[in-house]
């Protein structure tokens, strides 16, 4: 009996250390991570990685341009230094004439060009004529559809834990399988088998209100904007609770999407770019959801695409699941899902990557 008692104190006290450990570490910055960062500083790395595709895509160049290779902390290439000079005249330019405001951003001028046109086009100021403006439902009745679409409120309650299996892929080369846990509310955990090399595997979860990332390299917590942001792309690849996500919710239009009649619908979220939603007109179904990305030149906007919804135990799911930006693609493409199966909390915390394997 003494015995079990000391290895539950002893238990209780690695739990404690674990969790105190992950809520102690700071968030990495870019300028701690990567060599030689100027002027973007107090980025998270993915932050920062946004950033650096935000401006690829708005000049139409690859990383080549400002970049000696692989060696991206040299100054070699002239470019570099007239990015930072830019990225400096747009932070004054915004700061003097706007407020903070992110009015002016490198697309403003490039738009997806390395030099800026100093002429508008021919027939630039030409305007259609405006067709007669559709009756749009309401917020609240396309959220009911698309919960019905889904399978219905019942069906969608009694689901507590899942487990999808699958691949993903990427337009870098990327392919493997790929696992996502889900224990409801609040715990999530997608693990990308042997994506860095055969053998290692990356792990991305959510623990109630911690977001962390997981590799060879070691465990690092996400910042809490991240972490929001996470939780919602998680939401929409189950089961999305959508009035608990957004602030407020605003049907915008109907129009075409790939040749389908859809309601586009704005959702606003306090401390985020609003995101765009896109519902099937006729089976309310949503099949797309465009963000934009907080950087500090401006918005970077990311779509996903849900496809070839399936029934599993009376909710349907997106099994196809597409996620596109100007420089990067990435599909997760599911084979089998299971719900209701036993997840142990332990499954998703972060642990050292060597324990994991044991």
């Amino acid at each position: 009996m003494k015995f079990r008692r000391t290895i539950c104190i002893f238990s209780f006290i690695a739990l404690y250390c674990l969790v105190m450990g992950l809520q102690a570490q700071e968030t990495r910055v870019a300028e701690k991570v990567y060599k030689n960062v100027r002027v973007l500083k107090g980025l998270t790395p993915d932050q920062f990685n946004d950033t650096m595709s935000f401006m690829s895509a708005s000049l139409g160049v690859k990383c080549s341009h400002c970049h000696a290779g692989e060696k991206f902390d040299t100054d070699e290439k002239a470019a570099k230094a007239v990015a930072r000079d830019m990225i400096e005249l747009t932070y004054r330019l915004n700061a003097l004439s706007f407020g903070g405001k992110q009015a002016v951003t490198c697309y403003t001028c490039h738009r997806g060009q390395l030099h800026p046109s100093s002429a508008p086009p021919v027939l630039f100021g030409y305007v259609k004529e405006s067709s007669p403006v559709a009756l749009l439902p309401t917020p609240d009745e396309v959220l009911n559809r698309y919960t019905q679409a889904l399978g219905g409120e019942a069906a969608l309650s009694k689901i507590s834990t899942r487990l999808r299996k699958g691949r993903f892929q990427n337009s870098r080369g990327g392919d493997c399988p790929l696992e996502l846990y889900e224990k409801l509310p609040g715990k999530y955990l997608s693990v990308m088998v042997g994506y860095r090399r055969p053998g290692v595997s990356v792990y991305r979860g959510i623990r109630d209100n911690e977001g962390w990332t997981m590799d060879d390299r070691g465990v690092q917590a996400l910042s809490l904007q991240d972490t929001a942001r996470e939780r919602r792309d998680w939401a929409f690849l189950g089961t999305p609770r959508l009035k608990e996500i957004y602030d407020r919710l605003t049907v915008k239009a109907r129009e075409k999407l790939g040749g389908r009649e859809v309601f586009r619908v704005e959702g606003e979220i306090s401390g985020f770019p609003a995101e765009q939603l896109f519902f099937d007109a006729n089976n309310g179904l949503l099949l797309r959801r465009v963000v934009f990305l907080n950087n500090p030149l401006g918005p970077y906007p990311e779509e996903t695409d849900f496809d070839d919804y399936r029934e599993v135990d009376g909710v349907k799911l997106p099994f196809l699941v597409t996620r596109a930006r100007s420089d990067y693609r990435a599909i997760r493409k599911i084979e089998e899902v299971a719900h209701n199966i036993s997840i142990p909390d332990e499954k998703l915390n972060p642990v050292p990557v060597a324990a994991r394997s044991k």
